[in-house]
């Protein structure tokens, strides 16, 4: 009688599957940008884990200012933040100084932000550099973002309780074609009603008509707030 002996082996292979790479981001913040990983020079801009999606974009918005500088040519060749665009990951905001410009993805992240370079232009950008500028550019809208993300999270009770005032009866509209400006009030003083006004004119400055009713949304434009009051 003859024996057949069985042998098994038990193995397990390495270094010879293609792994899947994952993408650092979703697809609606990488079809904006054009910018590849090695020049995103990503920042985390912390908050409070329990601050709400709302708070941040607030955050965002309340940062788009100019850059402060008190020096001659500093104000002569400073920029300008303004708003873009944005979607449910993201909001996409852009730096222009005379020809040079970026554009950066502050992205919405379980505790705070995250931003990226997104584009640019006249910036010398490559597959994996970019002038300098860019990053210390970034950096400054980096620490306008920290400052108002830990205001706002301050003030997140006076925002909770704060009513939106804003009725189709009490908007004031004009806007001068020729020079592209325009001029948006309303009677109310609520950090809720100054959010109606920034997503409105956003509003405005995506299509050519005048979108006022206070229960439409449209996609938002490029602007720049120029000056703010109450009375």
């Amino acid at each position: 009688m003859r024996f057949i002996t069985l042998m098994i082996i038990l193995f397990q292979v390495v270094g010879c599957l293609n792994t899947p790479v994952k993408p650092p981001y979703q697809a609606s913040i990488l079809e904006v940008c054009t910018t590849s990983p090695e020049i995103y020079f990503t920042s985390k801009v912390n908050a409070n884990r329990n601050m709400s999606h709302t708070q941040k974009r607030i955050a965002i918005l309340d940062s788009l200012k100019e850059s402060p500088s008190k020096t001659f040519m500093g104000k002569m060749f400073k920029g300008n933040w303004v708003f873009e665009e944005e979607n449910e990951d993201a909001v996409f905001v852009g730096y222009s100084v005379r020809s040079h410009y970026i554009k950066i993805a502050v992205i919405y992240k379980d505790r705070g932000v995250e931003t990226i370079i997104c584009d640019s232009s006249n910036m010398k950008q490559t597959e994996d550099s970019i002038h300098g500028k860019a990053e210390k550019w970034k950096k400054t809208f980096n620490d306008l973002l920290r400052e108002n993300m830990a205001e706002v999270y301050r003030n997140r009770h006076t925002l909770a309780s704060a009513k939106l005032n804003v009725t189709e009866n009490n908007v004031s509209f004009s806007y001068d074609d020729h020079a592209n400006k325009g001029v948006l009030s309303v009677k109310g003083k609520s950090i809720q009603d100054r959010k109606w006004m920034l997503d409105k004119i956003a509003e405005i400055c995506a299509s050519k008509n005048v979108a006022l009713s206070v229960n439409t949304a449209a996609a938002g434009g490029s602007f720049l707030v120029l000056d703010e009051s109450i009375k």
